[in-house]
Protein backbone atom coordinates (compact mmCIF):
# COMPACT_ATOMS: atom_id res chain seq x y z
CA UNK A 1 0.00 0.00 0.00
CA UNK A 2 1.04 3.90 -0.52
CA UNK A 3 1.53 5.71 2.23
CA UNK A 4 -1.80 7.31 2.27
CA UNK A 5 -3.54 4.54 2.50
CA UNK A 6 -1.35 2.67 4.99
CA UNK A 7 -2.09 5.66 7.35
CA UNK A 8 -5.58 5.50 6.33
CA UNK A 9 -6.24 1.46 7.16
CA UNK A 10 -4.51 1.92 10.55
CA UNK A 11 -6.85 4.76 11.77
CA UNK A 12 -9.71 3.19 10.29
CA UNK A 13 -8.58 -0.15 12.37
CA UNK A 14 -8.30 1.75 15.73
CA UNK A 15 -11.87 3.37 14.77
CA UNK A 16 -13.26 -0.58 14.68
CA UNK A 17 -11.58 -1.06 17.88
CA UNK A 18 -13.73 1.79 19.57
CA UNK A 19 -10.58 4.12 20.02
CA UNK A 20 -9.10 7.11 18.88
CA UNK A 21 -5.48 6.94 18.19
CA UNK A 22 -2.37 8.04 15.84
CA UNK A 23 -0.15 5.90 13.70
CA UNK A 24 3.35 6.39 12.85
CA UNK A 25 5.16 5.27 9.44
CA UNK A 26 8.84 5.13 8.31
CA UNK A 27 10.04 3.54 5.28
CA UNK A 28 13.92 3.83 5.17
CA UNK A 29 17.08 2.81 3.51
CA UNK A 30 20.34 3.01 4.87
CA UNK A 31 23.83 1.99 3.48
CA UNK A 32 27.07 1.45 5.82
CA UNK A 33 30.51 0.87 4.72
CA UNK A 34 33.25 -0.07 6.80
CA UNK A 35 37.30 0.08 5.70
CA UNK A 36 40.51 -0.77 8.02
CA UNK A 37 43.86 -1.04 6.62
CA UNK A 38 42.72 -0.65 2.70
CA UNK A 39 40.14 -3.35 2.91
CA UNK A 40 36.58 -3.09 3.16
CA UNK A 41 35.32 -5.00 6.38
CA UNK A 42 31.59 -4.75 6.54
CA UNK A 43 29.39 -3.60 3.83
CA UNK A 44 25.44 -3.15 5.13
CA UNK A 45 22.48 -2.35 3.03
CA UNK A 46 19.24 -2.31 4.78
CA UNK A 47 15.67 -1.34 4.05
CA UNK A 48 12.79 -0.90 7.06
CA UNK A 49 9.06 -0.10 6.79
CA UNK A 50 7.05 -0.26 9.52
CA UNK A 51 4.50 1.71 11.82
CA UNK A 52 3.98 2.09 15.55
CA UNK A 53 -0.03 2.76 16.52
CA UNK A 54 -1.06 4.63 19.69
CA UNK A 55 -4.64 3.71 20.72
CA UNK A 56 -6.38 6.25 23.08
CA UNK A 57 -9.57 5.72 25.00
CA UNK A 58 -10.84 5.96 28.22
CA UNK A 59 -7.46 8.58 28.76
CA UNK A 60 -5.60 5.35 28.16
CA UNK A 61 -2.93 4.79 25.44
CA UNK A 62 -1.70 0.98 24.20
CA UNK A 63 1.19 0.90 22.05
CA UNK A 64 2.29 -1.22 18.92
CA UNK A 65 4.02 -1.96 16.26
CA UNK A 66 4.65 -3.69 12.75
CA UNK A 67 6.54 -4.44 9.70
CA UNK A 68 3.55 -6.31 8.30
CA UNK A 69 1.56 -3.54 6.14
CA UNK A 70 -0.75 -5.73 4.93
CA UNK A 71 -4.66 -5.32 5.83
CA UNK A 72 -4.87 -7.71 7.96
CA UNK A 73 -0.83 -7.07 9.48
CA UNK A 74 -2.45 -3.30 10.24
CA UNK A 75 -5.42 -4.41 11.92
CA UNK A 76 -3.49 -6.86 14.14
CA UNK A 77 -1.27 -4.41 15.41
CA UNK A 78 -4.56 -1.87 15.93
CA UNK A 79 -6.09 -4.67 17.93
CA UNK A 80 -2.79 -5.23 20.08
CA UNK A 81 -2.90 -1.63 20.77
CA UNK A 82 -6.47 -1.37 22.11
CA UNK A 83 -5.97 -4.84 24.36
CA UNK A 84 -3.05 -2.92 25.74
CA UNK A 85 -4.67 0.68 26.52
CA UNK A 86 -7.81 -1.36 28.46
CA UNK A 87 -4.97 -2.53 31.07
CA UNK A 88 -2.84 0.40 31.66
CA UNK A 89 -3.85 3.02 34.45
CA UNK A 90 -5.93 5.99 32.99
CA UNK A 91 -4.32 9.63 33.13
CA UNK A 92 -5.80 12.84 32.54
CA UNK A 93 -3.10 14.15 29.72
CA UNK A 94 -3.12 11.18 27.60
CA UNK A 95 -4.76 12.94 24.84
CA UNK A 96 -4.21 12.92 21.29
CA UNK A 97 -1.68 15.46 20.19
CA UNK A 98 -3.00 18.73 18.26
CA UNK A 99 -1.05 21.01 16.48
CA UNK A 100 -2.32 24.72 14.91
CA UNK A 101 1.28 25.16 13.46
CA UNK A 102 1.94 24.26 10.27
CA UNK A 103 5.57 22.96 9.72
CA UNK A 104 8.13 25.51 8.13
CA UNK A 105 9.17 23.81 4.76
CA UNK A 106 12.83 22.81 5.06
CA UNK A 107 15.43 21.37 2.67
CA UNK A 108 16.11 17.97 4.40
CA UNK A 109 16.07 15.52 0.89
CA UNK A 110 19.07 15.38 -1.34
CA UNK A 111 17.58 13.08 -4.14
CA UNK A 112 20.55 12.54 -5.67
CA UNK A 113 21.65 10.59 -2.37
CA UNK A 114 19.91 7.59 -3.93
CA UNK A 115 21.51 7.44 -7.12
CA UNK A 116 25.13 6.97 -5.44
CA UNK A 117 26.34 3.59 -5.92
CA UNK A 118 27.43 1.49 -3.68
CA UNK A 119 31.01 1.46 -5.49
CA UNK A 120 31.29 5.40 -4.85
CA UNK A 121 30.15 5.13 -1.08
CA UNK A 122 33.12 2.84 -0.72
CA UNK A 123 35.31 4.73 -2.45
CA UNK A 124 34.93 7.59 -0.09
CA UNK A 125 35.11 5.58 3.11
CA UNK A 126 39.06 3.85 1.18
CA UNK A 127 39.69 7.80 0.41
CA UNK A 128 38.88 8.92 3.81
CA UNK A 129 41.55 6.59 5.45
CA UNK A 130 43.70 7.46 2.55
CA UNK A 131 43.69 11.01 3.62
CA UNK A 132 44.53 10.39 7.03
CA UNK A 133 47.68 8.28 6.20
CA UNK A 134 49.28 11.10 3.77
CA UNK A 135 48.87 13.80 6.32
CA UNK A 136 51.14 12.47 8.94
CA UNK A 137 53.49 9.75 8.52
CA UNK A 138 52.96 9.31 12.78
CA UNK A 139 49.55 8.26 11.71
CA UNK A 140 50.02 4.41 12.15
CA UNK A 141 46.83 2.70 12.60
CA UNK A 142 43.28 3.38 11.23
CA UNK A 143 40.89 1.15 13.57
CA UNK A 144 37.71 2.06 10.85
CA UNK A 145 36.99 4.69 8.31
CA UNK A 146 33.12 4.60 7.70
CA UNK A 147 30.57 6.17 5.13
CA UNK A 148 26.90 5.81 6.47
CA UNK A 149 23.85 7.04 4.76
CA UNK A 150 19.72 7.08 4.90
CA UNK A 151 17.22 7.92 3.22
CA UNK A 152 13.60 8.01 5.33
CA UNK A 153 10.10 9.05 4.89
CA UNK A 154 8.43 9.52 8.14
CA UNK A 155 4.67 10.14 8.41
CA UNK A 156 1.95 10.67 11.20
CA UNK A 157 -1.62 10.66 11.13
CA UNK A 158 -4.13 10.78 14.19
CA UNK A 159 -8.06 10.85 14.34
CA UNK A 160 -7.99 14.26 15.83
CA UNK A 161 -7.13 15.22 11.74
CA UNK A 162 -3.62 16.04 11.92
CA UNK A 163 -1.45 14.30 8.79
CA UNK A 164 1.64 15.46 8.21
CA UNK A 165 4.70 13.42 5.87
CA UNK A 166 8.56 14.36 5.09
CA UNK A 167 11.50 13.13 3.51
CA UNK A 168 14.91 13.47 4.65
CA UNK A 169 18.55 12.17 3.83
CA UNK A 170 22.00 11.83 5.71
CA UNK A 171 25.32 11.02 4.90
CA UNK A 172 27.95 10.79 6.89
CA UNK A 173 31.98 10.33 6.91
CA UNK A 174 33.62 8.81 10.27
CA UNK A 175 37.15 7.83 10.89
CA UNK A 176 39.06 6.70 13.93
CA UNK A 177 43.26 6.14 14.47
CA UNK A 178 46.33 6.26 15.82
CA UNK A 179 49.25 8.29 15.74
CA UNK A 180 52.11 7.21 17.20
CA UNK A 181 55.78 9.01 17.97
CA UNK A 182 58.68 6.77 19.68
CA UNK A 183 56.60 5.11 22.88
CA UNK A 184 53.94 7.40 22.90
CA UNK A 185 50.54 7.12 21.06
CA UNK A 186 47.50 8.87 20.93
CA UNK A 187 43.97 8.54 18.87
CA UNK A 188 41.87 10.64 16.97
CA UNK A 189 38.19 10.64 15.87
CA UNK A 190 36.44 12.64 13.63
CA UNK A 191 33.14 12.83 11.63
CA UNK A 192 31.37 15.20 8.77
CA UNK A 193 28.11 14.90 7.37
CA UNK A 194 25.95 16.58 4.91
CA UNK A 195 22.71 15.73 3.10
CA UNK A 196 24.15 13.91 -0.04
CA UNK A 197 27.84 12.58 -0.52
CA UNK A 198 28.46 16.24 -2.82
CA UNK A 199 28.98 18.42 0.71
CA UNK A 200 31.39 15.16 2.16
CA UNK A 201 35.04 16.14 2.15
CA UNK A 202 36.98 12.68 2.36
CA UNK A 203 40.03 14.13 2.41
CA UNK A 204 39.41 16.85 5.24
CA UNK A 205 38.28 14.49 7.57
CA UNK A 206 40.94 12.17 7.23
CA UNK A 207 43.41 14.94 7.89
CA UNK A 208 41.27 16.67 10.36
CA UNK A 209 41.15 13.06 12.45
CA UNK A 210 45.29 12.40 12.01
CA UNK A 211 45.65 16.31 13.34
CA UNK A 212 43.68 16.00 16.52
CA UNK A 213 45.62 12.13 17.04
CA UNK A 214 48.76 14.01 16.74
CA UNK A 215 48.78 16.83 18.03
CA UNK A 216 48.50 15.05 21.59
CA UNK A 217 51.76 13.34 21.32
CA UNK A 218 53.70 13.97 23.93
CA UNK A 219 51.57 15.14 26.10
CA UNK A 220 51.91 16.32 29.89
CA UNK A 221 49.59 16.11 32.66
CA UNK A 222 47.89 19.50 33.35
CA UNK A 223 48.71 21.30 36.40
CA UNK A 224 46.25 20.89 39.44
CA UNK A 225 44.47 24.32 40.05
CA UNK A 226 41.31 26.45 39.37
CA UNK A 227 41.71 28.30 35.53
CA UNK A 228 40.30 29.25 32.57
CA UNK A 229 38.92 26.30 30.62
CA UNK A 230 38.10 26.92 26.60
CA UNK A 231 35.78 24.15 24.64
CA UNK A 232 36.34 23.38 21.41
CA UNK A 233 33.43 23.20 19.31
CA UNK A 234 32.90 19.49 19.35
CA UNK A 235 33.20 19.51 22.71
CA UNK A 236 30.52 22.12 23.49
CA UNK A 237 28.23 20.28 21.06
CA UNK A 238 28.53 16.85 23.00
CA UNK A 239 28.18 18.96 26.56
CA UNK A 240 25.22 20.37 25.11
CA UNK A 241 23.84 16.93 23.99
CA UNK A 242 24.39 15.12 27.38
CA UNK A 243 22.65 18.47 29.60
CA UNK A 244 19.44 18.19 26.90
CA UNK A 245 17.85 15.50 30.04
CA UNK A 246 17.85 18.40 32.29
CA UNK A 247 15.57 20.64 30.14
CA UNK A 248 13.22 17.40 29.81
CA UNK A 249 9.59 18.51 30.75
CA UNK A 250 9.19 14.48 31.37
CA UNK A 251 12.83 14.65 33.75
CA UNK A 252 10.79 17.49 35.74
CA UNK A 253 7.53 15.42 36.33
CA UNK A 254 9.86 12.74 37.85
CA UNK A 255 12.15 14.68 39.78
CA UNK A 256 15.35 13.62 37.28
CA UNK A 257 16.24 17.51 36.84
CA UNK A 258 17.75 19.47 39.32
CA UNK A 259 16.38 22.21 37.38
CA UNK A 260 12.74 21.51 38.30
CA UNK A 261 10.96 24.56 40.30
CA UNK A 262 13.52 27.01 39.04
CA UNK A 263 11.80 28.95 35.79
CA UNK A 264 12.41 32.13 36.13
CA UNK A 265 15.40 31.97 38.33
CA UNK A 266 19.21 32.73 36.95
CA UNK A 267 20.75 29.34 36.66
CA UNK A 268 24.18 30.54 34.16
CA UNK A 269 25.64 33.62 33.84
CA UNK A 270 23.50 36.61 32.44
CA UNK A 271 25.89 36.20 29.01
CA UNK A 272 24.02 32.66 28.03
CA UNK A 273 21.17 32.47 26.07
CA UNK A 274 20.39 28.64 25.44
CA UNK A 275 18.01 27.65 22.34
CA UNK A 276 16.85 24.49 20.98
CA UNK A 277 15.91 24.82 17.46
CA UNK A 278 14.35 21.89 15.20
CA UNK A 279 14.20 24.32 12.13
CA UNK A 280 18.02 24.90 11.53
CA UNK A 281 18.38 24.71 7.97
CA UNK A 282 22.22 23.97 8.70
CA UNK A 283 22.04 21.51 11.59
CA UNK A 284 21.89 17.61 11.46
CA UNK A 285 18.53 16.96 13.72
CA UNK A 286 16.36 19.64 12.20
CA UNK A 287 13.09 18.40 11.01
CA UNK A 288 9.53 19.49 9.90
CA UNK A 289 7.64 17.48 12.97
CA UNK A 290 8.52 15.60 15.72
CA UNK A 291 7.20 12.45 16.26
CA UNK A 292 3.91 12.99 17.48
CA UNK A 293 3.39 15.23 14.12
CA UNK A 294 4.05 18.58 16.31
CA UNK A 295 5.59 21.10 14.33
CA UNK A 296 9.16 21.62 14.90
CA UNK A 297 10.23 24.91 16.23
CA UNK A 298 12.66 27.29 17.93
CA UNK A 299 12.33 26.80 21.95
CA UNK A 300 14.40 29.37 23.81
CA UNK A 301 14.95 27.49 27.49
CA UNK A 302 17.18 30.16 29.27
CA UNK A 303 17.61 34.05 28.13
CA UNK A 304 20.48 35.60 29.66
CA UNK A 305 20.67 33.48 32.57
CA UNK A 306 17.18 32.69 33.80
CA UNK A 307 15.58 29.61 32.73
CA UNK A 308 12.94 30.14 30.49
CA UNK A 309 11.57 26.48 29.49
CA UNK A 310 11.09 23.29 28.82
CA UNK A 311 11.30 20.84 25.89
CA UNK A 312 7.74 19.08 25.83
CA UNK A 313 5.89 16.09 24.09
CA UNK A 314 1.97 16.22 23.73
CA UNK A 315 1.73 14.25 27.24
CA UNK A 316 3.67 17.05 29.56
CA UNK A 317 2.58 19.97 28.02
CA UNK A 318 -1.00 18.58 28.63
CA UNK A 319 0.09 18.00 32.43
CA UNK A 320 1.87 21.30 32.76
CA UNK A 321 -0.72 23.19 31.49
CA UNK A 322 2.12 24.34 28.90
CA UNK A 323 2.18 24.84 25.25
CA UNK A 324 4.00 22.08 22.86
CA UNK A 325 7.26 22.57 21.64
CA UNK A 326 7.83 19.30 18.97
CA UNK A 327 10.48 17.77 21.13
CA UNK A 328 8.30 14.54 21.03
CA UNK A 329 11.26 12.27 19.32
CA UNK A 330 10.84 9.10 18.29
CA UNK A 331 14.08 6.32 17.61
CA UNK A 332 11.52 4.38 15.05
CA UNK A 333 8.26 3.14 13.87
CA UNK A 334 9.16 0.28 17.06
CA UNK A 335 9.62 3.09 19.56
CA UNK A 336 6.98 5.41 22.07
CA UNK A 337 7.78 9.27 21.13
CA UNK A 338 9.90 10.36 24.03
CA UNK A 339 11.24 13.95 24.55
CA UNK A 340 14.45 14.74 23.26
CA UNK A 341 16.46 18.03 22.20
CA UNK A 342 16.88 18.58 18.53
CA UNK A 343 19.67 21.23 17.98
CA UNK A 344 20.75 22.81 20.88
CA UNK A 345 22.62 26.22 20.13
CA UNK A 346 24.07 29.07 22.41
CA UNK A 347 23.79 32.33 21.33
CA UNK A 348 27.32 34.10 20.54
CA UNK A 349 28.49 37.24 22.74
CA UNK A 350 29.91 39.06 19.97
CA UNK A 351 33.96 37.94 20.24
CA UNK A 352 35.93 35.63 17.56
CA UNK A 353 37.59 32.19 18.68
CA UNK A 354 40.65 34.15 18.29
CA UNK A 355 39.62 37.12 20.23
CA UNK A 356 38.18 34.74 23.06
CA UNK A 357 42.05 32.60 23.11
CA UNK A 358 43.43 36.11 23.20
CA UNK A 359 42.33 37.33 26.11
CA UNK A 360 43.27 33.65 28.33
CA UNK A 361 46.74 34.43 30.04
CA UNK A 362 46.52 30.72 31.08
CA UNK A 363 44.18 27.79 31.07
CA UNK A 364 43.61 25.03 28.62
CA UNK A 365 41.87 24.24 25.67
CA UNK A 366 39.78 21.07 26.07
CA UNK A 367 39.48 19.05 22.31
CA UNK A 368 38.40 15.83 23.74
CA UNK A 369 36.24 14.76 26.98
CA UNK A 370 35.14 11.68 29.04
CA UNK A 371 32.68 10.38 30.99
CA UNK A 372 29.94 13.09 29.83
CA UNK A 373 27.42 10.07 30.40
CA UNK A 374 28.46 10.07 34.05
CA UNK A 375 27.03 13.63 35.05
CA UNK A 376 24.13 13.24 37.36
CA UNK A 377 21.14 14.99 36.26
CA UNK A 378 19.74 15.08 39.61
CA UNK A 379 22.57 16.48 41.76
CA UNK A 380 24.01 18.13 38.85
CA UNK A 381 27.87 16.31 39.94
CA UNK A 382 30.04 16.12 37.26
CA UNK A 383 34.23 14.86 36.96
CA UNK A 384 35.24 14.25 33.54
CA UNK A 385 38.58 13.06 31.84
CA UNK A 386 40.10 15.43 29.33
CA UNK A 387 42.70 16.16 27.17
CA UNK A 388 43.85 18.94 24.71
CA UNK A 389 46.48 21.91 24.49
CA UNK A 390 47.68 24.57 27.17
CA UNK A 391 46.72 27.96 26.38
CA UNK A 392 49.68 30.40 27.68
CA UNK A 393 49.56 34.11 27.19
CA UNK A 394 47.02 33.99 24.86
CA UNK A 395 48.50 30.99 22.47
CA UNK A 396 47.85 27.53 22.40
CA UNK A 397 51.37 25.52 23.43
CA UNK A 398 52.02 21.65 24.27
CA UNK A 399 49.35 19.14 24.60
CA UNK A 400 48.00 18.24 27.66
CA UNK A 401 46.15 14.92 28.84
CA UNK A 402 45.05 12.90 32.21
CA UNK A 403 43.04 16.23 33.90
CA UNK A 404 39.91 15.87 35.24
CA UNK A 405 37.60 18.65 35.00
CA UNK A 406 35.39 18.53 38.26
CA UNK A 407 32.01 20.56 39.74
CA UNK A 408 28.48 20.87 39.29
CA UNK A 409 26.32 22.03 36.88
CA UNK A 410 25.20 25.23 38.11
CA UNK A 411 28.53 26.30 38.48
CA UNK A 412 29.20 25.61 34.90
CA UNK A 413 26.67 27.31 33.52
CA UNK A 414 27.49 30.38 35.60
CA UNK A 415 31.16 29.97 34.50
CA UNK A 416 30.69 30.94 31.08
CA UNK A 417 31.98 34.27 29.95
CA UNK A 418 32.01 33.98 26.66
CA UNK A 419 30.75 31.86 23.35
CA UNK A 420 32.55 32.69 20.26
CA UNK A 421 31.10 33.38 16.80
CA UNK A 422 32.55 30.20 14.99
CA UNK A 423 29.33 28.00 15.35
CA UNK A 424 29.94 24.23 13.45
CA UNK A 425 27.10 22.39 12.50
CA UNK A 426 28.27 18.73 14.05
CA UNK A 427 27.52 15.25 14.01
CA UNK A 428 26.89 15.91 17.69
CA UNK A 429 24.89 18.92 17.03
CA UNK A 430 25.51 22.85 17.25
CA UNK A 431 28.83 23.61 18.85
CA UNK A 432 30.98 26.84 19.16
CA UNK A 433 34.05 27.61 21.23
CA UNK A 434 33.18 28.50 25.02
CA UNK A 435 34.99 30.36 27.13
CA UNK A 436 34.78 28.88 30.97
CA UNK A 437 36.33 30.92 33.90
CA UNK A 438 37.69 29.52 37.37
CA UNK A 439 37.29 25.92 36.71
CA UNK A 440 38.74 23.33 39.09
CA UNK A 441 41.36 21.38 36.95
CA UNK A 442 43.16 18.11 38.82
CA UNK A 443 46.16 17.08 36.90
CA UNK A 444 46.82 12.72 37.36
Amino acid sequence: MKERAILDAALAALRREGCEGEVFLELSKATKVAVSGRVVESLEVREERGIGIRAFKDRRIGFSFTADLSSEGISRAAARAAEIAALVEPDPANQIPRDDREPQPLELLDRRLAEVSIARKIELALATEEAAFASDRRVSHVRQSAYEDGVWTVAVANTAGLAREATMSRAVLSIELKATEGEAAQTGWHAAWGRGVEGLDPAGAGREAAGKATSKLGAMPATTARMAVVLSPEVTASLLGELSVLFSAEAVIRGRSLLAGRIGQPIADARVTLVDDGTHPLAIESQPFDGEGVATRRTTLIENGVLRGWLHSSYTATRMKESVTGNALRGGFASRPGISKTNLILRDTGVSAERLLAGVTEGVYVMEVMGLHTINAVTGDFSLGASGLRISSGRLAGPVDRMVIAGEVLGLLSSIEAVANDIQFLVSGPGATVLLRNLAVSGQ
